[in-house]
């Protein structure tokens, strides 16, 4: 018995001393909440909400870096079940989030990504329009919009054509082709898109119109 014992305090001494032999936490109960739900990113809402489940009772925390030492939300107790949280004000940019969950049991707090490069923009968008169309034309009218940022696609109700109408519209990246065909000889032709009428990926709308290209239509011969 004591060379039994003896073998086991030195087997215990050298395990302690190289790492091998460790007494593990008590992890049973730590748990990450689940199927945390955000708006859809690029978003203009600066303050989002994020929900999730737990599990287990606790205080969470929204933060953006992965030890969880700056917060992006308020900490606030959850109970088990679906749960909100709203962020703080945000700035425009692209943040990774990182959930802290601290269990009211005492079991030891984690610190997981739980949404990474999700973008806030809340700069509007704006287009001009450009043609290679001489101020005097007796054909349609090639009409370039070129955006300062993904939108939306561009409908032709979106464009405000006066003595004439659009045939085609297509987009691509940053720009949209369109073509306007004149209708009344010898009256202007004017193209442009209102305020409000193109929207980017985050809901931000143009609050300002683009510029106006203005032509005369004349298929007399001189």
């Amino acid at each position: 018995m004591r060379t039994f014992y003896f073998i086991f305090i030195a087997l215990f001494f050298l395990g302690a001393c190289s790492g091998g032999i460790r007494v593990p936490a008590d992890v049973s109960a730590v748990v990450f909440p689940a199927l945390p739900i955000f708006p859809i990113s690029p978003s203009n809402n600066n303050t989002p909400t994020i929900s999730f489940t737990l599990t287990e009772a606790g205080q969470v925390s929204i933060n953006s870096d992965s030890l969880c030492t700056v917060p992006l939300s308020e900490t606030q107790v959850f109970d088990p079940g679906e749960n909100n949280l709203v962020l703080n004000s945000l700035s425009e940019g692209a943040y990774d989030f990182f959930l802290q969950h601290t269990p009211s049991s005492g079991n030891p707090s984690t610190c997981n990504l739980i949404e990474s490069q999700y973008v806030i923009d809340m700069t509007p968008p704006s287009v001009l329009l450009t043609s290679s169309a001489s101020s005097v034309t007796r054909s349609s009218i090639q009409i370039t919009a070129t955006f300062s940022e993904a939108v939306e696609p561009l409908v032709a109700e979106s464009v405000i054509v006066t003595n004439g109408y659009i045939e085609t519209v297509v987009q691509a990246g940053n720009e949209a082709s369109f073509t306007v065909s004149p209708i009344n000889e010898s009256e202007n032709v004017s193209i442009s898109i209102a305020s409000g009428a193109i929207r980017d990926l985050a809901g931000n709308t143009n609050n300002t119109a683009s510029n106006t290209l203005s032509y005369t239509y004349d298929v007399t011969a001189p």
